[in-house]
């Protein structure tokens, strides 16, 4: 988890102990058990990642902060490289 963020981490007992009788509308089969987040947080923003999922490095080996760099993104009007719907 990158500086500055917190996290709240669900399994399978959680979501049957929230959801009970109706937690067979999360999907454990596919990436539909990730909604399950969406559904609970108070959060303004929330991501989610797989569970094969590493974090990404450069060529160098340094470790990449991939969800700083999209809030930056998300603070900056489009580039040429980056289109930003938040603004354009």
């Amino acid at each position: 988890i990158p500086e500055g963020f917190d996290y709240e981490l669900y399994n399978r007992d959680d979501i049957k102990e929230v959801l009970g009788e109706k937690s067979w509308c999360i999907s454990f089969k596919d990436s539909a058990c990730r909604c399950f987040g969406f559904l609970v947080s108070k959060k303004r923003y929330i991501y989610t990642i797989d569970d094969d999922c590493f974090v990404a490095t450069t060529p160098t080996g340094e470790k990449i902060n991939a969800v700083e760099q999209h809030i930056r993104n998300l603070l900056t009007p489009s580039t040429p490289f980056f289109f930003n719907t938040l603004y354009d």
